[in-house]
């Protein structure tokens, strides 16, 4: 477990360089260098560390390259994955069929994603990073990669709703999909985007949310619903009867409590955020559209835990803002994201029991 608090502690580092006024305009080169860091460190893990690689391995060695045939591959061949993916593969393999460097080069573009939009998106990018790394980055880097392409196409979707891009936003969303089916949820901000947010929004979703989860109405609204025609809808249908991950998302878990002292906060904080933050609607839509899916239709699992986690991932910049406006103080900010990340390393660490880090240049 070492090696996760040695990086974790090397990003700190680097947050808290990033808050000095003097080095403000190196603020590009510091997110670069956490983002190039983390790549690096998901792209030479071992196969004891995360339960897909062996999957993606397997996935890497179907598909051969451009001038091989690899296009006719995906137009042609029957595979359970989306097809954007498999693309993906198909261009990487025309220059190399080492199955490391591939990780480390969708690692990169991944980072290059979060890099694009976390400037766009936040003042505290370094800080964002740091979240990221203590949780998300356990999904969208070490497990299941093309979630974590899809994921970070999401922010940069957000981006795009709220520069008011709406073509441009449904035409990722869409290249999302071919990532992952899950970023299909993309579409719930989205036309939510198009409704006036008023403050007591907030309110009467956290009310719904908590309706819906305790009476477990979710599901039954979910089944009625079901379209066969959707991509992938039968492998969602398995992760939603299969004991093993059908009740892994508690009702009111640490998670699910988390996103909603989330929400309470941005209310209570609603004017100061408001008139500081540009894209703070969008946020807030994604926020809500978590908490819905979530808390809502928390009985479906797995499945409902993973498609929301692709709109969560505003965590990483709606709590730093937080603290920034209830922190005056810089150091203090600084403090309270770094104790709140930390919390988050160890939960997934110690509680969700993630496997220790090994790498296929050194053993750790």
């Amino acid at each position: 477990m070492l090696s996760y608090f040695v990086v974790f502690i090397l990003l700190a580092l680097m947050a808290l360089f990033s808050m000095e006024p003097k080095l403000r305009h190196y603020t590009g080169l510091l997110v670069a260098l956490c983002l190039v860091v983390i790549a690096i460190f998901s792209g030479i893990r071992s196969g004891d560390v995360a339960a897909d690689y062996e999957s993606y391995k397997d996935i890497f060695s179907q598909f051969d390259g451009v001038f091989d045939g690899g296009f006719q591959q995906v137009l042609n061949d029957d595979y359970f994955f989306e097809p954007g993916f498999a693309f993906l593969i198909v261009i990487i393999k025309s220059f190399t069929a080492n199955f490391v460097v591939f990780l480390i080069l969708i690692s990169l573009l991944t980072s290059f994603l979060l890099f694009f939009t976390l400037k766009k998106l936040t003042v505290f990018p370094v800080l964002a990073i740091l979240i990221f790394y203590s949780y998300d980055f356990f999904t969208n880097y070490m497990v299941a990669i093309r979630f974590g392409l899809a994921s970070t196409l999401g922010l940069f979707v957000l981006l795009q709703i709220s520069n008011k891009k709406y073509t441009v936003a449904f035409i990722l969303i869409l290249i999302s999909m071919t990532l992952h089916t899950a970023a299909i949820v993309l579409f719930l901000p989205y036309f939510l985007s198009f409704i006036k947010l008023k403050r007591s929004y907030v309110l009467l979703t956290l009310g719904l949310a908590l309706i819906m989860g305790y009476v477990e109405i979710g599901g039954v609204i979910l089944n009625y619903f079901m379209l066969d025609w959707l991509p992938r809808v039968s492998s969602a249908e398995v992760y939603m009867n299969d004991e093993s991950y059908g009740q892994s998302l508690s009702f009111l878990g640490m998670i699910n409590l988390k996103y909603l002292i989330l929400a309470f906060l941005t209310y209570i904080f609603w004017n100061k955020l408001s008139l500081k933050f540009k894209h703070f609607d969008m946020l807030v839509w994604f926020l809500l559209s978590t908490i819905i899916l979530r808390i809502g239709f928390h009985e479906l699992g797995f499945i409902i835990g993973r498609t929301s986690a692709l709109l969560g991932i505003v965590e990483i910049i709606i709590v730093p803002l937080l603290f920034a406006i209830v922190f005056k103080n810089k150091l203090l900010c600084f403090i309270g994201v770094i104790v709140y990340a930390l919390i988050h390393l160890l939960f997934v660490l110690f509680v969700k029991n993630y496997g220790a880090y090994s790498s296929v240049l050194v053993w750790n």
